[in-house]
């Protein structure tokens, strides 16, 4: 049997609260390579509609005073962007990992196992009903990756808008990429 080669993809959330069916603000799923070195399909990238989240009976609250506390530009950025429906991003990260699962193995990375990507699977099961277009043992943790090759984050600058998933994205697989580097040696 052939093995379908790894489409490492970066996970990132904004949300409204810490609870697993917390309202999402945007999602963004980015794929790369671990060496840096290959052509990688462009990013997935949606601001969600909070009023959809609220209809859905997804929770609202938790964070709110500490959205207060971040930078205007990430908020700006969630405001003025077009927004799509909670059931309908879910579905269309459904389709766009679905279209890469054709030709890979994915595998899917994010800051913590226990933020992004349970609020993303919450979605998922909810809105979409299909079966995950990943294995649920192809998930990666950025922070795991860090300590194990002794790499410090306060040691590489944030470039971009922190809160912004799509340049969290950019840092986290800068991150990865550079404990790769150093564990290959």
């Amino acid at each position: 049997m052939n093995q379908l080669p790894e489409m490492h993809i970066m996970l990132d959330l904004e949300t409204c609260a810490l609870e697993e069916n917390a309202a999402i603000l945007s999602i963004c799923l980015m794929p790369f390579s671990l060496d840096n070195d290959s052509t990688v399909p462009d990013p997935f990238y949606q601001v969600v509609d909070t009023m959809s989240c609220f209809m859905a009976g997804m929770s609202l609250g938790s964070l709110q005073e500490w959205w207060t506390k971040q930078d205007a530009a990430a908020k700006i950025t969630l405001l003025r962007a077009e927004k799509v429906s909670v059931d309908t991003a879910s579905r269309n990260v459904h389709s766009y990992l679905s279209a890469l699962a054709e030709n890979h193995t994915l595998v899917i990375w994010s800051r913590g196992l226990n933020f992004d990507l349970p609020k993303l699977e919450y979605c998922l099961h909810r809105f979409v009903e299909k079966p995950l277009p990943y294995l649920h043992w192809n998930v990666a943790d950025v922070r795991t990756a860090l300590r194990m090759a002794g790499i410090n984050h306060h040691d590489f600058e944030f470039v971009g808008t922190k809160h912004n998933a799509l340049d969290d994205c950019r840092h986290q697989i800068k991150l990865v990429q550079a404990a790769f580097d150093k564990v290959k040696g």
